[in-house]
């Protein structure tokens, strides 16, 4: 009986150290994320969007709606410019292609025009930038202000970067939004898994991260930045309702989307494309009328000789 008690009361010790050493870790953890939010916590800025939908519908008219919604940038340069996810720029755009129909052929258009677009710095003030590159293979959208700053962004270098493996833990910081006073956000995940192919990039295994999570940045456990978490979307196998699922099953992963960290040198190599200004919008050419050949008979004459 007596070494029945000794038996239980050693199991229970031994569970009680194992806790210990548990949160021991735990606490490690969450001491090596805090320092990493600190370091880098200015370089993550909220971007504010003013977004205009038009849509319209062959034979029924058209409508347009104006939105405003607040999304994470991390700031890849001192000079301001800024990657952001392209999937919270234009939602539709994504969405569309999970849904796996042609909207279009169906006599359905969307468009989407950013009308007003403005980084917030730490002191509240609204800088204005403007979009100045799309990839919509990479997710990517990247944002410069229109006027030259008066005093250099706090800027993330992405040239030095860090790898990640399966499993490993990784720190995501990010924004909350205005009902949070857009306070830093953080969260600690591990890599559920490294694609390789076609192009490498992590898979997160998202705990805690959804669609405001777009546009944060990665780092490893020893400050490494390991790239930016986007969307990754492929055209869905079905249409209709069963896309729609599908699309909105989208935050944790589904068939055609989840969401990705695409690493640092793919985003660099990017940004490398971003122009100085956005690109000017093409002018429709009033349409050319030829002159007409005054030595050409007229349609039904009969010619001389």
């Amino acid at each position: 009986m007596r070494s029945r008690y000794l038996r239980t009361g050693l199991c229970i010790a031994l569970l009680g150290i194992f806790a210990c050493v548990e949160l021991a870790h735990a606490d490690a953890l969450a001491d090596a994320a805090r320092a990493i939010v600190e370091a880098n916590k200015d370089a993550v800025v909220t971007i504010k969007l003013v977004i205009e939908n038009r849509y319209s519908m062959e034979g029924s008219g058209s409508d347009s709606e104006e939105s405003i919604s607040e999304i994470t940038g991390t700031v890849i340069d001192p000079s301001g410019l800024t990657v952001v996810s392209l999937f919270t720029t234009d939602p539709t755009s994504a969405s569309r292609n999970m849904m796996g129909m042609d909207l279009e052929e169906m006599g359905f258009k969307i468009e989407t025009e950013i009308k007003r677009a403005d980084i917030l710095s730490a002191d509240g003030n609204e800088i204005p930038a403007e979009v100045v590159l799309r990839d919509k293979d990479l997710d990517l959208a990247f944002l410069r202000p229109k006027q030259k700053p008066e005093k250099p962004f706090a800027a993330l270098g992405l040239a030095q970067a860090g790898t990640a493996g399966q499993l490993d833990p990784i720190v995501a910081i990010s924004r909350l939004g205005r009902v949070a006073n857009r306070a830093h956000g953080a969260l600690l995940d591990r890599i559920e898994a490294v694609v390789e192919k076609p192009r490498t990039f992590y898979v997160p295994a998202g705990g805690g991260m959804n669609q405001s999570s777009l546009g944060a940045p990665v780092f490893t456990l020893e400050g490494d930045i390991v790239g930016i978490l986007l969307l990754r979307t492929i055209r869905a196998s079905s249409s209709g309702m069963m896309g729609m699922m599908g699309m909105m099953g989208a935050g944790g992963g589904s068939d055609n989307a989840v969401m990705i960290v695409l690493p640092a040198a793919d985003v660099l190599e990017a940004a490398a494309q971003a122009p100085e200004h956005a690109p000017a919008q093409p002018q429709e050419q009033p349409e050319q009328t030829e002159p007409a050949d005054e030595a050409a008979p007229a349609e039904g004459s009969v010619p001389e000789g």
